[in-house]
């Protein structure tokens, strides 16, 4: 998924999988402040895409 790409429950956003069970609380706390759930409708207020120009002469 990327940047802005909407899901629908019951989709998961991440599966983890580990050889060191014992990494993972650390990892599931890195994963929540990872993502962003916004409003249902809607997109968030990006950035623009192009910022300016540059021209030759």
């Amino acid at each position: 998924m990327s940047s802005c790409t909407p899901s629908r429950r019951p989709e998961p956003l991440f599966t983890l999988h580990t050889d060191t069970p014992e990494r993972f609380a650390q990892a599931e706390e890195a994963l929540a402040s990872a993502y962003d759930i916004g409003p249902e409708s809607g997109r968030p207020d990006l950035p623009p895409l192009l910022i300016d120009r540059v021209a030759g002469e």
